[in-house]
C-alpha cells in the first residue's frame, strides 16, 4: 500500500509539474512558428501560392463546365417515355410525369 501511494504522489507531482512546463514549451514552439509565419519571404510564398491555386481552381471550373452539358433539361428515361407515350400513366405519379 505504502508503494501505491508513494506512486500516485510521484505521479501527481510529475504530472502538475510537467504540465507546466508542457504549456511553457508550447507557446515557446506556437510563437516560434508565428514569428516563422510573418517573415516576408513566407509571405510572398504564401501568396504566390494562393496566386496560382485560385488560376488553377479557374482553369479547372472552366474545363469541367466546357465539357458537361447544360443540365437545366434532363431528358426523361426511355422506361417513362415510352410508357408516356403509349398513354399509360398509372405507374407514374403525376408529380413525377413533369
Amino acid at each position: 500500500m505504502r508503494y501505491k501511494v508513494t506512486f500516485a504522489a510521484g505521479f501527481a507531482a510529475g504530472y502538475v509539474l510537467g504540465a507546466k512546463a508542457g504549456t511553457q514549451r508550447y507557446q515557446q514552439i506556437e510563437n516560434a512558428w508565428r514569428r516563422f509565419l510573418d517573415t516576408p519571404q513566407v509571405q510572398q510564398v504564401a501568396g504566390m501560392v494562393g496566386g496560382q491555386a485560385g488560376s488553377a481552381m479557374a482553369q479547372a471550373k472552366q474545363t469541367v463546365t466546357a465539357k458537361i452539358p447544360s443540365m437545366t433539361h434532363r431528358p426523361r428515361s426511355d422506361a417513362r417515355a415510352a410508357a408516356t407515350d403509349a398513354g399509360d400513366n398509372s405507374a407514374y405519379p403525376a408529380s413525377e410525369m413533369t
